[in-house]
């Protein structure tokens, strides 16, 4: 019953700024529509992340399982603007932010009688979704629960809570 991690946000700076017009028009994998969103947008699908380019050269990087995969990512995304003619760019202030986790308790959960013990804590509304979201008081992060056993956890800030968030949920769904 490890805790598996499933994504990571990070955010870094390229320090410099960017015509982010200009970058999208000079590749077919960078997207930017200054209406719907002031970034623009890059996937990459080997190693798999996602890049959203601010004009201040900072930089959002989303998908990545590992603090490894994090670096290799924000390199592999200055590598690629590097090639499109952005020279002098380095990653700097890489900071992770957010990890995002799962676990599989190994059987089903009574999501109804967790709601009813954790009533305070918790959101559960099966008619628009099949999940419950269980924001605990004793450590700063969402369980969403599902009765087969599945549980997702997001808002850890280091990966040490996302570890104590796995064992303290554990605990709890073994008490009810």
């Amino acid at each position: 019953m490890m805790v598996r991690i499933t994504n990571i946000s990070a955010t870094f700076e390229l320090g410099r700024n960017f015509n982010l017009r200009q970058v999208a028009d000079n590749s077919e994998d960078i997207l930017y529509n200054p209406k719907q969103f002031s970034g623009a947008k890059y996937r990459c699908l080997s190693p798999s992340y996602s890049a959203l380019l601010f004009f201040n050269g900072k930089v959002t990087l989303t998908g990545a399982s590992s603090d490894e995969k994090v670096i290799e990512s924000a390199n592999d995304f200055c590598d690629y603007l590097t090639s499109l003619g952005h020279n002098d760019l380095s990653v700097t202030n890489l900071r992770i932010n957010q990890y995002v986790g799962s676990l599989d308790i190994g059987r089903r959960l009574s999501l109804t009688t967790f709601y009813e013990q954790h009533r305070q804590e918790c959101t559960y509304e099966i008619e628009l979704f099949p999940g419950l979201m269980f924001k605990s008081k004793s450590c700063r992060v969402t369980f969403i629960m599902f009765c087969t056993g599945k549980i997702n956890i997001t808002g850890s800030s280091t990966y040490q809570d996302l570890v104590q968030a796995a064992t303290y949920i554990r605990q709890q769904v073994s008490l009810a």
